[in-house]
C-alpha cells in the first residue's frame, strides 16, 4: 500500500514541473544550498511543499513569490523565482 502511494504522489508532483506557481514563503529550509544562496520553503496553492533558492541577503518569509517549478522530488518540488 505504501509502494502504491508513493508511486502516486511522484506521478503527482512529476506533473508540476513546468508549471509556475505562487508559493507562500514559510522560512529557511533545514536543507541549505550553494553558499551565496539560502534555500527556502514554502507552499503552493495545493499545500505541496516547494523549496526556493535565493540571495543570502534577502529575507522572504511571508511573502507570495511565483516560481518556475523545476524539479520534482520524494515528497516535494523545487523551482526557481520568476
Amino acid at each position: 500500500l505504501q509502494e502504491l502511494q508513493s508511486g502516486l504522489t511522484r506521478d503527482r508532483l512529476a506533473g508540476r514541473v513546468g508549471r509556475q506557481e505562487l508559493v507562500l514563503v514559510e522560512g529557511r529550509s533545514k536543507r541549505q544550498g550553494p553558499p551565496d544562496t539560502v534555500s527556502w520553503t514554502g507552499r503552493d496553492p495545493g499545500g505541496r511543499l516547494v523549496h526556493v533558492h535565493l540571495p543570502v541577503e534577502r529575507d522572504c518569509t511571508g511573502e507570495l513569490l511565483r516560481v518556475a517549478i523545476a524539479r520534482a522530488h520524494k515528497h516535494s518540488l523545487s523551482g526557481e523565482v520568476i
